[in-house]
């Protein structure tokens, strides 16, 4: 039996989604290799700082947690 390619429960844009950030990214990857110029501007895929942002916001919620939900500022940008 053929599993299903998109998780149950997804609509189908899940698939496409998928498709147009690899679709992006391998196309910067290879611009990049050329030795030609491409910018991530956060609008095709996620940069490094979207992450760090990401992880920078677990780990604060995290520390709020601990202080019994006290307010916690979150670190600046890298």
């Amino acid at each position: 039996m053929a599993e299903p390619t998109i998780p149950a429960g997804h609509p189908e844009a899940f698939h496409d989604a998928f498709a147009r950030l690899h679709r992006c990214f391998e196309a910067d990857i290879r611009q990049w290799q050329a030795g030609g110029k491409f910018t991530c501007d956060g609008s095709k895929y996620a940069s490094v700082e979207d992450g760090w942002m990401g992880i920078a916001f677990i780990e604060t919620c995290v520390e709020s947690s601990s202080k019994k939900n006290a307010w916690t500022k979150m670190p600046k940008k890298i």
